[in-house]
């Protein structure tokens, strides 16, 4: 029996990176999972079932919650993994630039939990985790926006965690460096993919399998004690 078997499990940017390697190592594990994402991912099997949705708007992640109900049954567990990544000097971002970065990062995260509070707080049940990143916590250089929408995430999920813990649902982040399409831009580089594991302790990127399974830990029952918490997982680039 797999750690989360039988549980309906919403993961959105299934497509690819992080989010897929979730939707390959959860399914595997036993669970239902809705796959959120603007393109399908690979075929992971019946119980992986696609929604295109674009987490920005309020009405398509409703719209994808529903629609995972319908097929799945009620939600057990939401992991935001949908994310987006550009550097730019301060300088040169745009409002544009801002607005994009916040509403996937952290308007999304709204979008989602209030998509399932009122269900998990009936329930007395429910876990969400989040994504955030090492430079939500030490900065960025040309990451202005990225930082301040990955500080903003963390900042949502210590409160929520508050406010939902007497109601028995937790809410937890994960911290990950992981080699994923969105950090393919440093990694093909070699003179910054090296500036960047110079600064990790174990000396090499994740991978988005091995994230997962830290996402595996937090949504089964090994982590029912477990809320507020922002985790990193990276190699010990935060140290």
């Amino acid at each position: 029996m797999g750690r989360v078997e039988g549980k309906h499990v919403v993961i959105t940017g299934a497509a690819q990176g992080i989010g897929l390697g979730c939707a390959r190592v959860f399914a595997a594990e036993g669970a239902r999972v809705g796959a959120l994402d603007l393109k399908p991912p690979p075929d992971l099997g019946e119980q992986v079932v696609f929604h295109a949705c674009d987490v920005r708007r309020r009405e398509e992640v409703e719209r994808a919650l529903a629609a995972s109900r319908a097929r799945f049954g009620p939600i057990d567990c939401v992991l935001h993994v949908a994310g987006t990544a550009w550097h730019a000097d301060l300088a040169h971002n745009t409002d544009a630039d801002y607005d994009a970065m916040m509403d996937v990062h952290v308007r999304a995260a709204f979008h989602l939990l209030r998509g399932v509070v009122d269900e998990w707080k009936a329930r007395g049940a429910g876990k969400f985790i989040g994504v955030t990143s090492p430079a939500a916590v030490r900065g960025q250089v040309n990451g202005t926006i990225y930082s301040a929408a990955k500080s903003a995430l963390i900042g949502i999920v210590r409160s929520a965690a508050l406010e939902l813990a007497p109601h028995g649902i937790q809410v937890n982040a994960i911290l990950p460096m992981a080699a994923t399409p969105m950090t393919e831009i440093a990694r093909v580089d070699p003179d910054i993919n090296a500036k960047y594991l110079s600064r990790v302790p174990l000396g090499r990127w994740g991978e988005p399998d091995e994230i997962a399974r830290v996402f595996l830990f937090l949504a089964s029952s090994d982590a029912d004690y477990i809320t507020g918490v922002v985790l990193p997982v990276d190699g010990g680039r935060i140290l």
